[in-house]
């Protein structure tokens, strides 16, 4: 009775496939976030806000949602995280979606990817729109506000704890000057409580974060083979 012959080895490029499979299955949250600010972005470049008031409406925050109590208009708050100012604005978090969002994927898992993510835009926005109400700076609670850039810099502000790299400091300082030169100090204020609560996030999961939410959503082999 003969035995079946074993079956042949995957080549190097059925490797490099099951591979890029593997580490797509392994960061769900960071395709996730860069397909949802691609499709709003897009959504906001393509469609005419006259012509679609609807959807304008529904990624338009404003800081007198929150400070006027307007609980059926707050969901309104993180969608606005998704919507990129620019083409521009739009290629830049996609390439950072694929950098830093990954790496921060696999070391804290996808629910610490989003934790980071979310409670930067969040806690930066309400911020300093509850310094806006205190202060009676009116304009400020009117203008739309909206962009992915606390996204950004609560991954960078992570990512910078997480791995102490200086050429990640370099670039957040290079990020801070350019700040400095073309936003307003409400702006530049939202962009630096973002990167504070990124980088402090990051720092209590790592001491406290449960070991089942440090694992991707989706079971993968570290090594980067596909099951």
């Amino acid at each position: 009775m003969t035995s079946n012959p074993p079956p042949p080895a995957p080549t190097s490029g059925h490797a490099r496939i099951a591979g890029a499979v593997g580490l797509l299955r392994s960061v769900p949250g960071s395709i996730g976030l860069a397909l949802g600010v691609l499709s709003v972005s897009l959504a906001r470049f393509l469609l005419p806000a006259a012509d679609h008031p609807d959807f304008a409406r529904m990624i338009t925050y404003r800081g007198r949602d929150l400070t006027h109590l307007r609980p059926g208009l707050l969901w309104r708050l993180p969608l606005s995280a998704f919507c990129a100012h620019s083409v521009a604005d739009l290629l830049w978090t996609l390439s950072i979606c694929a950098t830093a969002f990954v790496l921060l994927e696999r070391r804290l898992g996808t629910a610490g990817l989003l934790a980071v993510t979310v409670s930067a835009h969040v806690v930066s926005t309400v911020s300093v729109d509850l310094n806006a109400a205190a202060n009676d700076w009116h304009s400020w609670l009117m203008v739309r506000d909206y962009g992915t850039s606390c996204l950004v810099m609560g991954a960078f502000g992570a990512l910078l704890l997480a791995t102490r790299s200086r050429w990640l400091l370099v670039g957040v300082l290079v990020i801070a000057a350019v700040d400095l030169r073309i936003n307003s100090p409400m702006t530049i204020s939202e962009h630096v409580i973002a990167f504070g609560t990124g980088a402090f996030v990051f720092a209590v999961q790592s001491l406290r974060l449960p070991s089942w939410l440090r694992t991707p959503i989706f079971a993968f082999e570290r090594s980067g083979r596909a099951d």
